[in-house]
């Protein structure tokens, strides 16, 4: 039995349904899949899940997480308290549940997932991650207090060994750390600051992400000599495509949608539309990846600042993560984003 596990709330079911049926499509069960949901999923959501899996003699669990237990935990409007549920697995899981393979909403499986499933974790190594794209930005190292010798590593795949984290009682130390810091990419940096020098290395193929398929090599944030080659390996043979940042599958302007899409076509969200995104000046903002939001108190500095965002390409990543860092920093003090 292969045991997998998600975090969403009711936004992003769809992008979660989507990315279990390429998973039942590619991997030969059985499979569990393990639910980590929000108060607000409803009864009809769990249902279109729970019969998709059905039909291919998988099974779905669901357990509803307490808002409360993330408590005080740095929020914006692009990681919300569904973020950290991924924290939670291996108190969460069953018991007889020794290990789970953990996925963001935003990956899409294409080849099976077996081969990642087989991959062994020593006894003292909590997880299994592959490298950031961002891996080798010295600035953002530099920021967490990360030795350069030690590599950044993704979340948005992860192979647990729960029984570690259990013995180790990592969930409350990364839940801790998250709720006293203020961090860029909260649990994920929580992740690498406490566990990344024992994290046990996976090929970027099962976790391929969003700037290596659309930016050019040139423009990577990694190593050239250390990285390159195993991204060109994962380039031709993905078993997992990330759609990390900020341009997903299900908006109209994503660049490489047809992954994605190919599933969702086949899914019972096949006729839900995509998103088209809003930047215009009456201010809409994109939250939680789905729920377009209006913010009707933005001024003149914030609204330029998020047309600017809106429409900046991926490749120039740099700048476009000093824009947002600026924007959400402005929104918080101007009382536009809740802590």
């Amino acid at each position: 039995m292969i045991h997998i596990a998600f975090g969403f709330n009711e936004n992003y079911t769809m992008p979660t349904g989507v990315v279990m049926l390429s998973i039942c499509m590619n991997t030969p069960g059985p499979i569990c899949f393990h639910a980590l949901i929000d108060p607000d999923v409803t009864d009809t959501s769990r249902k279109q899940m729970e019969d998709m899996a059905a039909s291919f003699g998988n099974q779905i669990a669901f357990y509803t997480i307490a808002p409360e237990l993330f408590k005080g935990a740095y929020l914006n409007p692009i990681f919300t308290l569904s973020t950290y549920n991924r924290l939670l697995i291996p108190e969460i899981l069953p018991a007889e549940v020794k290990k789970a393979i953990y996925l963001d909403c935003d990956t899409i499986t294409v080849n099976s997932l077996q081969p990642l499933w087989d991959e062994e974790l020593a006894d003292d190594e909590p997880l299994g991650m592959a490298y950031d794209s961002g891996t080798s930005d010295v600035r953002h190292l530099n920021n967490l207090d990360i030795p350069l010798s030690q590599r950044y590593f993704n979340s948005g795949v992860l192979l647990m060994n729960l029984d570690c984290w259990r013995r180790e009682h990592l969930c409350e130390k990364c839940i801790n750390l998250v709720a006293t810091n203020d961090f860029p990419f909260v649990d994920q940096d929580a992740i690498n600051i406490l566990l990344g020098h024992r994290v046990h290395h996976l090929h970027l193929r099962y976790n391929l992400q969003y700037p290596f398929l659309t930016v050019d090599e040139k423009e990577w944030m990694i190593e050239k000599s250390i990285y390159t080659p195993e991204a060109f390996e994962a380039i031709k043979a993905p078993a997992i495509i990330h759609y990390s940042g900020h341009f997903k599958p299900w908006y109209t302007d994503c660049e490489i949608p047809q992954y994605w899409m190919k599933y969702k076509a086949l899914s019972p969200w096949k006729d839900v539309p995509l998103i088209q995104r809003h930047t215009n000046m009456g201010f809409h903002l994109q939250v939680d990846g789905v729920v377009t939001t209006d913010i009707e108190a933005a001024d003149s500095i914030v609204a330029p600042l998020l047309a600017i965002i809106m429409n900046m390409s991926i490749k120039h990543h740099r700048l476009f993560m000093l824009f947002r860092k600026m924007l959400w920093t402005i929104a918080r003090k101007r009382h536009l984003i809740e802590d």
